[in-house]
């Protein structure tokens, strides 16, 4: 086996924190709900569901792009622990 280090460029950093943001924002639907339930009407709390995951997207891209720097900065200098991990190096057909 072969040791491989796991390292993202810039639009693949971008897209994981994107689906993370993304994935937190949906998760966060029941909570807008919930806790709007007697406060709210219908109308702001179905807006208030499409919006929880559009925020958490957007947040997630300004995460991404603004803590890319570090992340590359972290991988260059530092170096991350994902480098002790061993894949199998797959046969060519």
């Amino acid at each position: 086996m072969q040791e491989f280090k796991l390292e993202l460029d810039f639009p693949s950093f971008f897209k994981l924190a994107c689906l993370i943001g993304l994935c937190f924002g949906i998760g966060a639907v029941p909570l807008v709900i919930f806790s709007n339930w007697e406060m709210l009407g219908v109308n702001a709390i179905f807006f208030g569901a499409l919006g929880a995951p559009l925020m958490g997207l957007i947040n997630g891209a300004l995460s991404g792009v603004i803590g890319f720097p570090a992340y590359y900065w972290l991988r260059s200098r530092v170096g991350l622990p994902l480098r002790g991990r061993i894949f199998p190096l797959l046969a060519k057909p």
